[in-house]
């Protein structure tokens, strides 16, 4: 397959935003048309090569910075949750310079300013939240989410605990217009809202896998909108890309097919492995999208033999019998 030097330049690689951290292009298109996914929220938008190269990326699902700004180095508060005295928990997401931060509060994703001394006290103040005094029982995070009693589950599992933060976010943040948007109807278990139960479930999942995990609800259920411990699953983060749609993106056209105005045709394409893969012009719609579903299906199933031992049974065999639609 002819490969495309200017994806190759992106795909797969890893960039830093002038205000909202670093993310990863995972498919690319065109020069107008290039999908990233932030690191930091797990957000997935289209943007183009030019606001790439100038840092002028913007994450949707957050109303202000959280990357690099000006070159000034992070500094050892960064990435990490800290529990204010009156206002719940706050993850610190850039250094600022003169021992300043910026922080976001994970109950209502409010963002704000603060001094490293107040970190120190727990004297932060939440601008977007009631004031709420905190007791041994004051656990509770989005209004649903019950962290449990035992800090020290949290500070021994930081990113866990991120991930089960988001994921309360996703499904009943009512400050964030992106997210309500994109993840309307979507619920947690009761099971999944206690942080203790959602490690416990993490930890019996990945036990004995080295790779890196990511939380995963497509997979087992096709259009699922419930995070549970049954319709739920762990899988490196190639299988967590795999079924990727693009509705915004596509426009009218099937996944996999743009219309090429110069050859008056149809282009068929798809990310393999971080690499953009042609499969050349087709005179129809349906046999543009025929020869995507054929590739598609057949990396889909070289995906899924890679991670063999690493998911689940249920998931790769999920995978192994995968089917691309036309309307998918």
């Amino acid at each position: 397959m002819k490969r495309n030097k200017t994806a190759d330049k992106f795909l797969g690689k890893t960039f830093t935003s002038n205000n909202y951290g670093e993310f990863v292009v995972i498919e690319y298109q065109d020069c107008s048309n290039v999908t990233i996914k932030f690191i930091n929220t797990g957000t997935i938008t289209i943007t183009s090569t030019p606001l790439i190269d100038k840092g002028s990326v913007r994450d949707p699902s957050l109303k202000k910075a959280v990357g690099k700004r000006n070159g000034k180095k992070k500094c050892k508060f960064v990435g990490n949750v800290y529990s204010s005295s009156n206002y719940g928990d706050y993850v610190v997401e850039e250094y600022l310079g003169d021992k300043k931060v910026r922080l976001k509060f994970i109950n209502t994703g409010g963002v704000r300013t603060a001094h490293t001394s107040q970190i120190r006290s727990g004297d932060v103040r939440d601008f977007c939240a009631e004031k709420v005094v905190k007791s041994k029982t004051n656990n509770i995070i989005h209004k649903v989410g019950d962290r449990g009693d035992d800090k020290s589950l949290i500070d021994g599992n930081p990113k866990i605990y991120q991930v089960w933060c988001a994921m309360l976010q996703r499904c009943y943040s009512q400050h964030n217009e992106y997210i309500k948007r994109n993840y309307k109807d979507c619920e947690v278990s009761s099971y999944f809202r206690n942080f203790p139960q959602f490690l416990e479930w993490w930890k019996m999942k990945s036990e004995g896998i080295s790779v890196d995990l990511q939380l995963d609800k497509d997979i087992l259920i096709k259009g699922n909108r419930l995070y549970s411990e049954t319709t739920c699953t762990l899988v490196p983060r190639d299988v967590n890309m795999l079924l990727i749609k693009r509705d915004k993106a596509r426009g009218k056209y099937p996944i996999g097919v743009t219309y090429c105005k110069n050859a008056k045709r149809y282009k068929a394409q798809f990310s393999k492995f971080n690499v953009i893969t042609n499969l050349g012009l087709h005179d129809s719609v349906e046999e543009a999208f025929y020869a995507y579903k054929q590739a598609k299906e057949a990396y889909i199933k070289e995906v899924a033999n890679k991670y063999k031992g690493v998911i689940e049974d249920m998931v790769y065999e999920i995978l192994m019998n995968y089917e691309v639609n036309i309307d998918d």
